[in-house]
């Protein structure tokens, strides 16, 4: 698999190079934001890291640009550890984020968790499209349309929508839905599934009650409404 590293301290940068490389990834560094379009279209990255602070521009606006049209996970790296730059980071489409300094075995762990739930919806027991009224998840692309228009997902985002809409009517339960997405028990207080909703709810168009997609079931968890139309 291939990793795409923007980062401009460049012994951490050499260091992360190193360690993926010994697990058997292939690797690739740039220290500027302004070479990412074209590194991009040359290297064709599996995944993409993004540090936060760069000196050209930042990780957040790198992500939101390239989110429309790059399909990978996007991990963030950042020396600020501030729930706001978080929650950006997730509207604008990061998959996962990461506070320095970074642990090799904690990165390793992200990376591979977002890989795997990469892949896991491509399996062939998955239909190829589903859909529900105006909306048609692409199971194979890993896309989704709104009356026609395509809708921008992060990896995470993807995933959560498929597990919502492969079992439309059926509430689904925070411990659930979290382990799906985050491979870890829930443990009652963090609200990152949360705000994933609320993004897809804001991409759904959908974001003042009564939702017509995403329904929360108070104390149980989520539900994706069936299309009654």
């Amino acid at each position: 698999m291939k990793i795409l590293l923007v980062e401009d301290d460049l012994s951490l940068g050499a260091m992360i190079v190193e360690y993926l490389r010994s697990e058997n990834f292939d690797v690739a560094h740039i220290d500027k934001g302004l070479l990412l379009d074209n590194t991009l279209d040359t290297f064709s990255p599996d995944l993409l890291i993004l540090d936060l602070t760069l000196p050209d521009t930042d990780g957040l606006t790198l992500c939101k640009k390239v989110r429309p049209h790059f399909q990978g996970p996007i991990l963030i790296l950042t020396a600020q550890d501030e729930e706001l730059t978080e929650v950006t980071a997730l509207n604008y489409g990061a998959d996962s984020f990461l506070t320095k300094p970074v642990r090799p075995h904690l990165l390793l762990a992200h990376i591979n968790a977002q890989l795997r739930r990469y892949e896991r919806p491509r399996n062939n027991d998955s239909p190829i499209v589903i859909t529900i009224g105006e909306l048609h998840l692409y199971t194979q692309k890993r896309e989704l349309t709104l009356a026609g228009k395509q809708v921008p997902l992060s990896s995470s985002e993807f995933e959560l929508l498929f597990h919502l809409m492969s079992r439309p009517g059926q509430v689904l339960s925070r411990d659930e839905l979290f382990s799906a997405i985050r491979q870890r028990e829930y443990n009652g207080t963090d609200r990152s599934l949360d705000m994933r909703i609320s993004v897809l709810r804001r991409k759904l168009e959908d974001t003042r009650p009564p939702y017509k997609y995403i329904k929360t079931v108070r104390c149980n968890g989520y539900l994706f409404l069936p299309d009654n139309s």
